[in-house]
């Protein structure tokens, strides 16, 4: 079969695959094809008709196959990437300059968010506060490399942190274009990838532009604490690409293997989720190279190995969400995955989770769709679709570590970012592969489709890094989207942050911070208060109008409370009714504000995650605290601070800052009202 021009009713023409006919000596035009077509040179390769579709003649087959070769592998319906030694031919250089091209590609493109600043959630966690990245020491390398952070076992993950941070500090513009330099080369390696496993350089240039410009990967991209997802899918790519090489069985196979082990290891340093990658070799083993035998289990055995003792490292480590294994919540979730990586849909950070209340009926279609996935795995024995079935199967199972693992949100645009690497390919594939059968014009049509849909993605990944970029946050697009409780609750706190800012700034004489003003005239668009309250602050006071700005600020903030706490269902969420009471605080509802904070304790008691458990608990007897001191309880409030202060300590958490300094100045007052009645 190696050498031969060979023939396939999808695939067309196996060019650039095996060694041209033109290299070889040409048979006699009596002589039946080396094509395996059945028929006679001189009607078949000679005549330019390899493309049509050979009439199935008894025994065409035994007579075409010269005495001694080996019969096809049933399962391989593409013979030609059987017999393919996989690597990347050519000049180097060439390459070289299309992966650069790629990465430049990424920061071109992702410029807008070099100006995001630090989001809201989990960067405090994992840079702000983190002193973990902030000194190249032993100690802390140590740590890093043998202990968990914030539930979370992923040491290069953090390494890539303490990079930044000596190269930028604070400067939240650095973290954001390392992370568009760490995409720019996962976009490279789908390139190299799949000029490797393929052997086109066309498919895998098409491959990687719609790798770069699809707008799922977006929330992965512009949230710097979703780096490991880009650090997991950067090291897993190239770990597939070596494992290719391996496959080739030459004198450097163990070479390739042990990069591909090595890269592994690294990857899953990043983030677990590319687990999935050995299987995803052993589906590329038996559909594509047709090994039946033991050696496709053995060399699997250390990738297992590397996933038993990450999954060591990480057990117990994430809190128990309250979900439980549902055959219909994740085989509906790998459907709306799907959809999303088609690159036409509505892009969010939280969704709803799927309803596992649905009608019988409605399930039991979605119970089916695991069957048929399985059952596809015995399409190749009939029809010629092991490549696309082999990257449909590479999609599918790296969707699977989100939807099995019980998670709030199974569906997240994140989640995608590394399962999205089989889908270009196969798109970039399918659309040449049917071009070719049609010549030129054929490619060239291929050509402009693959431009059309790049073009099509581009517009929706930089509409939606303007709404990363909205003043208002990204919450607000977010809770217009979907309604789901993050998406309500994180809206709310970000115009109730604004209003608390302002207010700090203006009692401190202080200018109000840049990005507040930016807020106030996006959200009173129009409004012709606007101008008068922006000459209030350049004169660093407060007046009526921004009185009554800070109260609509926390209005909203209500309302969208408010709609949050009729969908939570059963949700634990005791940050938003410490986010309630504070509104209350504001609004002197004294009494309101208890009533909200007592609600904290029910939903304290119930977490499962135990620094989260800690640091609400310290919020809740501060909190209470605060509604007797705003009252001018300064007794009554005292026993609540102190507690507050003494857990903190002993948590060693930084869940209140100052909280000592607050204490003391809460204990002079109580010592100056004891004087002054004794007086």
């Amino acid at each position: 079969m190696r050498g031969a021009s060979c023939h396939h009713p999808l695939l067309g023409t196996s060019a650039g695959l095996g060694r041209s006919m033109s290299n070889r000596k040409r048979p006699k035009p009596d002589a039946p094809c080396s094509c395996g077509s059945g028929r006679i040179y001189r009607d078949c390769c000679a005549s330019g008709k390899a493309g049509e579709r050979p009439v199935a003649t008894p025994g065409a087959g035994r007579r075409s196959r010269k005495p001694g070769r080996p019969r096809p592998f049933p399962l391989s319906a593409w013979p030609a990437l059987k017999a393919h030694r996989h690597r990347i031919a050519g000049p180097w250089y060439i390459d070289a300059v299309l992966a650069v091209a790629m990465v430049g590609g990424t920061c071109l493109l992702y410029l807008p968010d070099l100006g995001l600043g630090f989001f809201m959630l989990d960067d405090p966690n994992y840079v702000v506060e983190n002193p973990w990245i902030k000194d190249v020491s032993l100690s802390n390398l140590g740590f890093i490399l043998t202990e968990s952070y914030f539930a979370n076992y992923c040491p290069l993950h953090i390494l890539s942190y303490m990079i930044d941070y000596l190269f930028g500090g604070l400067n939240p513009a650095t973290y954001h274009l390392s992370s568009n330099i760490w995409a720019g080369v996962v976009a490279a390696f789908v390139y190299l990838f799949t000029t490797v496993f393929l052997g086109s350089r066309l498919i895998a240039a098409a491959a990687a532009v719609l790798f770069i410009v699809h707008p799922a990967h977006v929330e992965a991209v512009a949230w710097i604490s979703s780096r490991k997802d880009l650090v997991a899918a950067a090291l897993a790519l190239p770990t597939m690409m070596f494992y290719v090489l391996y496959s080739n069985r030459g004198r450097r196979q163990w070479f390739w293997y042990g990069l591909s082990l090595a890269c592994f290891l690294l990857g899953l340093g990043g983030k677990q989720s590319v687990a999935v990658v050995p299987v995803q070799l052993f589906v590329f083993d038996i559909f594509l190279k047709g090994r039946m035998d033991w050696r496709i289990v053995i060399d699997k055995i250390p990738y297992v190995v590397l996933v038993g003792f990450f999954s060591f490292m990480t057990m117990n480590m994430q809190p128990y969400a309250g979900y439980d294994f549902d055959l219909y919540v994740i085989s509906r979730s790998v459907v709306e995955s799907l959809w999303l990586m088609c690159g036409f849909g509505d892009y969010v950070i939280y969704r709803e989770r799927p309803d596992a209340g649905a009608a019988i009926a409605i399930k039991a279609v979605f119970w089916i769709l695991p069957l048929l996935f399985v059952g596809a795995v015995v399409l190749p024995r009939w029809c010629a679709v092991s490549l696309p079935l082999t990257l449909g199967f590479w999609v599918v199972i790296g969707l699977l570590p989100a939807q099995t693992l019980g998670l709030v949100h199974p569906v997240a645009d994140r989640y995608l970012f590394f399962p999205s690497v089989p889908l270009t390919i196969l798109i970039a594939w399918a659309a040449f592969t049917a071009g070719r059968q049609f010549g030129r014009r054929g490619m060239w049509s291929a050509g402009l489709l693959i431009l059309g849909v790049a073009g099509c993605w581009a517009k929706a990944t930089l509409d939606y890094l303007a709404e990363w970029n909205d003043p208002r946050s990204i919450w607000f697009a977010a809770a217009q989207k979907s309604e789901e409780v993050n998406n309500l609750q994180y809206l709310g706190s970000h115009f109730q942050d604004a209003a608390d800012s302002i207010e700090t700034a203006l009692s401190s004489w202080a200018d109000v911070p840049e990005d507040d003003r930016r807020f106030s005239m996006a959200f009173w668009t129009g409004d012709s208060r606007l101008k008068p309250m922006l000459a209030e602050w350049d004169e660093k006071r407060g007046g009526v109008r921004t009185v009554a700005f800070n109260r609509e600020l926390r209005d909203f903030a209500w309302q969208q409370y408010e709609k949050a706490d009729q969908t939570r269902n059963k949700r634990v969420t005791p940050n938003l009714y410490i986010r309630r009471g504070n509104i209350q605080l504001a609004r002197q509802n004294w009494e309101g504000a208890r009533a909200e904070f007592e609600t904290v304790r029910q939903h304290w008691e119930r977490l499962t995650f135990e620094t989260q458990k800690q640091v609400v608990e310290v919020q809740y007897n501060y909190s209470m605290g605060l509604s007797y001191w705003r009252a001018g309880e300064y007794e009554t409030a005292l026993p609540w601070v102190r507690k507050a202060e003494q857990l903190q300590l002993q948590y060693r958490n930084n869940a209140i800052p100052r909280i000592s300094q607050l204490h003391d100045s809460l204990e002079s007052r109580v010592k100056a009202r004891a004087t002054t009645r004794g007086e």
